[in-house]
């Protein structure tokens, strides 16, 4: 069971991610296959309800064209309040 901080991380980082997907114009197909992962797997992770394993993040980063840090930055910024 995640605690309430927890879970907003989660949320923050798949906000991130699929703020970065749109703002690209790509789909979860195309970012779930370039990444190397299920297109379930990626709607659980953006919606939050999946904790994704760190080599998965750099290859999300990879198919997003951002690093990791950028992925991380950005949940950050969404996780402390700031709208996309």
């Amino acid at each position: 069971m995640r605690n309430r901080r927890d879970q907003a991380q989660l949320t923050a980082l798949g906000r991130a991610i699929r703020h970065l997907r749109r703002e690209r114009n790509l789909s979860r197909r195309t970012v779930a296959e370039e990444a190397g992962i299920s297109r379930l797997r990626l709607w659980l992770t953006e919606a939050g309800l999946h904790n994704i394993q760190f080599d998965r993040l750099y290859a999300l980063g990879e198919a997003l064209e951002v690093g990791p840090a950028a992925l991380l930055a950005e949940a950050i910024r969404l996780e402390g309040g700031e709208d996309t």
